[in-house]
């Protein structure tokens, strides 16, 4: 069972967003938090939190018919300094059935 005093062992790499965000979810049972800092969702991993990232939003969007493609709204973030590794965004780019961006 994860206690208050899981919140001792925070990452001191997360920034006061990331806390605020996870200590918030954390107090709200069956949130869905979206974090796309590696140390972050590994924390809230940790702690049983439901996570999602950017891309798994996009995706989920995607699937639901919101949106017709994902792969301009990639494109608008890699012009951007938001990280994300081709590995991702090819796993995405598959599952939501459109060509590769390379």
């Amino acid at each position: 069972m994860i206690t208050d005093r899981s919140f001792e062992r925070l990452p001191t790499s997360l920034g006061p967003g990331e806390t605020s965000v996870i200590q918030l979810a954390f107090s709200r049972s069956g949130s869905l938090l979206i974090l796309d800092d590696l140390a972050a969702r590994t924390f809230a991993k940790r702690i049983n939190l439901n996570i999602i990232g950017t891309l798994g939003v996009l995706l989920e969007a995607k699937l639901a018919g919101k949106i017709q493609a994902v792969r301009p709204y990639i494109e608008r973030i890699r012009k951007t300094n938001f990280f994300l590794r081709d590995e991702v965004i090819e796993r995405v780019l598959s599952l939501a059935k459109e060509d590769a961006l390379f």
